[in-house]
């Protein structure tokens, strides 16, 4: 009796430990992909590194996807970001060097993807109306017959 109910703890433990552990999926990259990304980063001016990993993973990506001018844009970002991790003088092989290119990625991206919110205390000039007479700014956004803009478009 014993002997089962250590087996059965030793089972449990097994699973519960393989439940904790996070499973990330595997990205697939073509080696065509992985080819031009890698040309990509070296083109852009990246030596094998921390960051030069970084540029051809995000690059073999956008390739996949068939996005090569996206693929370029993300190895000149990663560039950037190892330049300004160098300027803060830290080591290109050091943990904190993959972390602060990181950071500044994320930084950067999410300055690409910042939204221009119209201003609602001017009237904007009228560019367009529809057969059913509503206006549109050069935006696209609907205006009122003041010209404020009562619904802005994303």
């Amino acid at each position: 009796m014993k002997r089962q109910n250590m087996i059965i703890v030793a089972l449990g433990t097994f699973a519960v430990a393989g439940a904790a552990v996070p499973f990330t999926p595997a990205i697939a990259q073509s080696g065509d992909a992985l080819a031009q990304a890698e040309r990509t980063c070296l083109d852009n001016g990246m030596r094998p590194g921390a960051a030069f990993d970084t540029c051809v993973s995000r690059a073999a990506i956008d390739y996949d996807r068939g996005l090569p001018e996206i693929a370029a844009r993300d190895a000149a970002m990663v560039r950037n970001a190892s330049d300004v991790c160098q300027s803060y003088g830290i080591a290109p092989m050091s943990l904190g060097y993959r972390q602060c290119v990181g950071n500044e990625l994320e930084k950067s991206t999410i300055q690409a993807y910042t939204i221009n919110v119209p201003d609602y205390e001017m009237p904007h000039a009228t560019v367009a109306i529809d057969r059913f007479g509503f206006r549109y700014d050069a935006e696209g956004n609907v205006l009122d017959q003041d010209g404020f803009v009562i619904r802005a478009v994303p």
